[in-house]
């Protein structure tokens, strides 16, 4: 095999490794949790699950007027460092009854982070609370 056959053979592991990192992988995990959680559910109910990740950003507060506006309820996953770009965003949620989740600090991928460093990340935005 010449050097450029090795080269593609390389690339071609990359590729299939982050496939597997950023797609197969999490869906699989999502499926696997997302059974538990409907069994959790009450049964005979109508209900839907409002999720925000990643924020605060500069759409947050639309999303807390609508929310308001029709009485409804949401949990917001919520990164670090945005939490310290929006202290007052993070606080009204928090003061209008939406739950709020710790996203890490800055989010990174655990599949490829070091376990102390994702720890880290996640003890560093509970530390901001």
């Amino acid at each position: 095999m010449n050097r450029f056959g090795k080269i593609g053979l390389g690339m071609l592991g990359v590729l299939a490794g982050t496939f597997l990192g950023y797609c197969a992988l999490p869906n699989l995990y999502a499926r696997n949790v997302s059974k538990r959680v409907r069994k959790t559910l009450p049964k005979g109910k109508n209900q839907v699950a409002l999720t925000f990740d990643d924020g605060p950003s500069g759409h947050t507060e639309r999303l807390l007027d609508g929310l308001a506006q029709y009485g409804a309820k949401a949990t917001f996953f919520v990164i670090g460092k945005q939490a310290e770009k929006r202290p007052a965003i993070v606080k009204r949620a928090y003061d209008e009854g939406h739950l709020i989740g710790n996203h890490t600090y800055d989010h990174p991928n655990f599949y490829v982070t070091p376990d102390n460093t994702a720890i880290e990340s996640i003890e560093k935005a509970k530390r901001l609370s």
